[in-house]
């Protein structure tokens, strides 16, 4: 579990990251019916976004998710996950917003991270939302927006995600005009929709 610390210190924000990625990968077995690796690989060739994603991150971890051992292999994860990313998967997007903000396979990059938790959250993922609103308000990554930080809040804040409430309280007192970000967090909803659950 990686934390954001506030500048000021006085507020963690739990990046559920690794619980997220999991919980995905647990249920990809129902996304697809590839039965092994190797189906699972052509299915990534042949240009399946969802199978992408699967396959590199097989490749971070070194195991297919049957328990099948493979080789761990960090160039391969990211190809796949980049591929997938690109594709528009938000998942794939998702992940390697993460692995860019931490660090992971890749150099730490807020600039990139940023990039991807942004891209995954306009395609509805609201766990990259709630991370998108966070380096928003606190300038990571990004030129520092109280605004964007609120719409991307509130959208994540509807699907009850519980950092992103915590998110909106904070961001509030540095509103000035309620009104002007309500309407862009209502903008945003029309353009994004709600997002996943």
């Amino acid at each position: 579990m990686k934390h954001w610390k506030s500048k000021n210190h006085k507020l963690k924000i739990k990046l559920n990251i690794s619980f997220f990625i999991g919980t995905v990968f647990l249920l990809m077995p129902f996304m697809l019916n590839a039965t092994d690796f190797t189906e699972m690989k052509q299915h990534a060739e042949n240009g399946d976004i969802t199978a992408q994603f699967i396959v590199g991150y097989s490749y971070s971890l070194g195991e297919f998710r049957d328990g099948t051992i493979i080789e761990k292999n960090d160039t391969e994860a990211l190809r796949w996950i980049k591929l997938s990313a690109e594709g528009g998967f938000s998942y794939a997007q998702f992940h390697l917003g993460g692995m860019y903000n931490q660090g992971i396979i890749v150099e730490k990059n807020d600039i990139l991270a940023a990039k991807w938790f942004l891209e995954a959250a306009i395609n509805g993922n609201i766990s990259a939302r709630a991370n998108i609103a966070g380096f928003y308000y606190y300038g990571t990554g990004v030129e520092q927006d109280f605004y964007k930080a609120y719409a991307w809040a509130s959208l994540a804040s509807f699907r009850k995600n519980k950092n992103a409430m915590n998110l909106v309280q904070m961001i509030l007192p540095n509103i000035k005009d309620r009104d002007q970000a309500d309407s862009l967090a209502g903008e945003y909803y029309k353009s994004y929709g709600a997002g996943d659950s």
